[in-house]
């Protein structure tokens, strides 16, 4: 693909065309809801929901890379390799990951205290123990069969972990009593679980089109999922199960938001 322009300015082109790309941005919007129910204003928490949701865009355009996925659309839209050529997106991605860090630094609304803990869970939930250590295993256990456990491991880091630091954060900009703060994390662990088997189920009964992005992408690449693992029919049930005992959870009873998203994770189209 030639340019008529080179460098910064195709950089900046690559990120922004797959931050607005569309999405769900729940990451974001987990966080701005968890700290609105400390008190906090989204115009004062906006800069940690953005900071989070660049983090999650860098590693779809990561997992989309023909070195990993090799997926050509995402959210309807060709992959950021795709449209940009695969050294620019690696080198978006990793513009985003540096730039959520910077943004929540330079956050004006709270203390150095706050921001240094925020920076603290998002780390730990993207790095070599969190999220890049799902990917590991993800990408390790090509071409093999590996057990439920495992399974559910590999998704808790991959998956789960960026949705609780969003809660975490949000805790921590709204002065969250530690047992809500409990109850909060306990829940989007559930959920984070339950969000990946939605995942699986969605991409044998869906479609493309539906998805915005190709279905049994994990069948071309011969990963194991929850529905390859136990089955469709379990694969339901369990995620029905894991979204029931998120809604016994008081604070998921109480509050709207929480209820509403814990339905959401079970009835998604997309």
């Amino acid at each position: 693909m030639s340019y008529d322009k080179c460098g910064y300015d195709t950089l900046l082109e690559a990120e922004k065309y797959s931050v607005t790309a569309g999405g769900k941005h729940l990451r974001g919007l987990i966080l701005l809801e968890t700290a609105k129910y400390g008190g906090i204003t989204a115009d004062n928490a906006v800069d940690f929901a953005c900071a989070v949701e660049m983090v999650h865009t860098y590693s779809l355009i990561h997992d989309d890379l023909p070195e990993m996925d090799d997926d050509d659309l995402r959210r309807g839209m060709p992959t950021c390799h795709k449209k940009f050529g695969t050294a620019i997106a690696l080198l978006a991605g990793d513009a985003l990951l540096t730039k959520a860090f910077s943004v929540i630094s330079n956050d004006s609304n709270f203390d150095c205290d706050k921001k240094i803990e925020c920076i603290r869970i998002l780390s730990n939930a993207c790095g070599e123990h969190g999220m890049l250590a799902g990917q590991t295993m993800d990408k390790l256990s090509e071409n093999k069969q590996i057990d439920i456990q495992t399974l559910t491991d590999l998704h808790n880091r991959k998956t789960t972990d960026m949705f609780c630091a969003a809660v975490k954060m949000g805790c921590v900009l709204g002065n969250i009593p530690h047992y809500i703060r409990d109850q909060l994390v306990k829940g989007m662990s559930i959920l984070g679980l339950a969000f990946q088997i939605k995942d699986d189920i969605l991409d044998i009964t869906s479609d493309t089109e539906s998805l915005g992005k190709p279905v049994k992408s994990d069948q071309k690449c011969n990963k194991s999922t929850f529905v390859s693992t136990i089955g469709l029919e379990k694969s339901c049930a369990l995620l029905d199960r894991l979204v029931s005992d998120t809604k016994m959870i008081p604070v998921f009873q109480n509050t709207p938001f929480f209820n509403e998203l814990a339905n959401f994770f079970i009835n998604r189209k997309k």
